[in-house]
């Protein structure tokens, strides 16, 4: 059953980032994703956050085994984030500590972050888990910490991740990451604004922001990319509750899930009252039996007329 998947609560200061291309007509279509390089530019220019995260929309599997043990590698869910993505949501180390932006940084040494689901159900929560080497993909990334119980990441999925590794650890496990290629858009952005800060004038300086990173890579730009320029703009939406894009997945059918769950209690519920039923008439009909067959008590005043 899929309850309870993030930890984090409402909160009006944590938004989402969205991209999209607004037509002549003022309809938006929204493509939210950005790409590593974006991301950077946006980190580390837009002054009205206080921590702006990222993290890939695309589900993955490790194949993972503690190094200091002769046991095979095992599939494992997981997911890249960058280095402040706990920070946003208030996330501490259950034990151990968290991820740091000092992690994500190139070649920073390799470190990851273990589920409590896993260390609990795999590892009986045995504390040398955390400082233990595991091997990921065959690559050696030491745990630091272990995530709260309670804690799935950014949003609702069947399989939420056993493991957190930095973004920038992307090209040491996989050979052909995304980290690096400047128009491949792959990564959510959540972020956390400053206090007092104006989501309206946020927008602003990110739209402008965003033409600015555009004409730096104007070389890189497919022939449509470039005749949308003018119509690319970014927008910011409620974060308080998840990633909306990536929730919505699951709302119609779990929505479905739970009214088949009701009609299934329904027709369970009618059948043991039928049962109940049955069994009532049929201790009845028991019942009217055993009284016309008891034999009967012969009168007294049969017996002295005798």
């Amino acid at each position: 059953m899929l309850v309870n998947c993030t930890v984090w609560e409402e909160n009006p200061t944590v938004v989402t980032l969205h991209r999209g291309v607004q037509s002549r007509q003022g309809v938006l279509k929204e493509f939210s994703l950005v790409s590593y390089d974006l991301y950077k530019y946006l980190r580390e220019n837009t002054k009205g956050f206080s921590e702006l995260a990222a993290f890939p929309v695309a589900d993955l599997l490790f194949g993972v085994r503690r190094s200091s043990t002769s046991e095979g590698a095992q599939s494992y869910p997981g997911e890249f984030v960058s280095g402040n993505y706990l920070t946003i949501f208030g996330i501490r180390a259950y034990i151990g500590r968290t991820l740091i932006p000092a992690d994500d940084q190139p070649n920073a040494p390799p470190v990851a972050m273990m589920s409590y689901r896993l260390w609990q159900e795999k590892y009986g929560l045995d504390p040398s888990v955390v400082g233990s080497v595991f091997d990921v993909d065959g690559k050696p990334f030491s745990v630091v910490g272990i995530t709260p119980p309670g804690f799935f990441g950014d949003s609702l999925r069947s399989s939420p991740p056993d493991f957190f590794l930095p973004l920038n650890t992307g090209p040491y496990v996989e050979t052909d990451s995304d980290l690096n290629k400047v128009d491949t858009h792959w990564l959510e952005l959540i972020g956390r604004i400053q206090p007092g800060a104006n989501p309206a004038s946020i927008e602003a300086e990110m739209r402008v922001e965003l033409k600015q990173w555009l004409r730096s890579h104007w070389s890189d730009m497919s022939a449509n990319d470039r005749a949308r320029f003018p119509e690319q703009t970014l927008y910011l939406g409620p974060g308080g509750a998840g990633i909306t894009s990536m929730r919505q997945r699951y709302e119609h059918w779990l929505l479905i899930l739970m009214m088949v769950s009701a009609f299934v209690l329904l027709i369970v519920c009618a059948n043991v009252a039928n049962l109940m039923l049955v069994r009532g008439m049929q201790r009845r009909q028991q019942t009217s039996l055993s009284i016309s067959l008891a034999p009967r008590k012969a009168s007294p005043l049969a017996y002295r007329g005798q």
